[in-house]
């Protein structure tokens, strides 16, 4: 493990440089084995301060981010919480599935050029259709009703399903905080 913990035109104090480290080695013991190797770089910015981390790890997988706070340890633990997010999709231990409700529009080479524009990482999120009836019995089995007559109504529905296959929560587009969604996978991947 090489990790540079430094300062651009700032002094990074004993107290600071162990915490930065600590929670990095925290973050990444949660979802990676091995080693590591990359730099957290903390500067001043305008009023507050801005930390800008990238690491490598022995797996292949790369880590960034980059955070701004009103003080230094704020904004390491913005970025360490970044960090966490990233590692939480790219570990493989979680996924996410679109199902689209329009089949007939949405097509594998349309889903595709979605995917490309919004920069969605494939190997974790997985965009499917199929044909109409099985489209609908998918939809069914999570209790929704996606076709109302002749159009598409469109809701939003997260799933959250353990390792056995089972539904462990279900939230509406009205429960979609990201910090709670967050807290619910953590607990949910133990």
């Amino acid at each position: 493990m090489t990790l540079r913990i430094s300062g651009k035109s700032i002094s990074v104090g004993e107290a600071l440089r162990d915490r930065v480290s600590d929670r990095t080695e925290e973050v990444l013991r949660k979802y990676f084995d091995g080693n590591y190797s990359g730099h957290i770089t903390l500067s001043k910015d305008g009023f507050g301060f801005k930390t800008d981390c990238a690491l490598h790890l022995d797996s292949g997988v790369t880590l960034e981010a980059e955070s701004n706070a009103a003080d230094a340890y704020a904004s390491a633990d913005e970025a360490a919480l970044r960090m966490e997010k990233q590692g939480l999709f790219k570990s493989g231990r979680v996924r996410l599935v679109s199902i689209t409700l329009d089949p007939a529009t949405d097509r594998p080479e349309v889903l595709r050029r979605y995917a490309e524009a919004y920069g969605l990482d494939l190997a974790s999120w997985h965009l499917l259709t199929g044909a109409a009836d099985d489209v609908g019995r998918v939809v069914r089995a999570f209790g929704l009703n996606a076709v109302a007559r002749e159009r598409i109504v469109h809701g939003s529905l997260v799933v959250l399903v353990d390792d056995k296959g089972r539904i462990a929560e279900r939230r509406t587009d009205l429960e979609l905080d990201p910090e709670r969604l967050m807290g619910s996978v953590r607990k949910l991947l133990g």
